[in-house]
C-alpha cells in the first residue's frame, strides 16, 4: 500500500497534478460563486488532463466527469 502510495505521489508531481486539483477547485468555485457556464468550460478544460495523469478510471477523474454532469444540468449547454 506504501508502495502503491508513493508511486501514484510520484507520478502526480511529475505530471504536476497538484495544479489539477487546484483547477478542479477554481472551476467548482466558479459554479458556485454563479457561473454555471463558466464552471462547465473550466472542467471540460481540465478533464483531458485528468485522464492524462490520472488515468480514466481515478476517482478523481470520475468525479471531474460527474461534475461536468452536474454543471450540464445547471446550464444550458449552448451557454458553455
Amino acid at each position: 500500500m506504501i508502495c502503491r502510495r508513493m508511486a501514484l505521489s510520484i507520478r502526480c508531481i511529475a505530471a504536476d497534478c497538484c495544479p489539477a486539483m487546484h483547477l478542479h477547485n477554481i472551476a467548482d468555485w466558479t459554479g458556485q460563486t454563479g457561473d454555471p457556464a463558466g464552471a462547465l468550460r473550466l472542467y471540460r478544460d481540465l478533464l483531458p488532463d485528468m485522464e492524462r495523469v490520472l488515468g480514466p478510471a481515478h476517482p478523481d477523474t470520475l468525479t471531474t466527469r460527474k461534475d461536468i454532469a452536474a454543471w450540464s444540468q445547471g446550464c444550458d449547454d449552448a451557454d458553455a
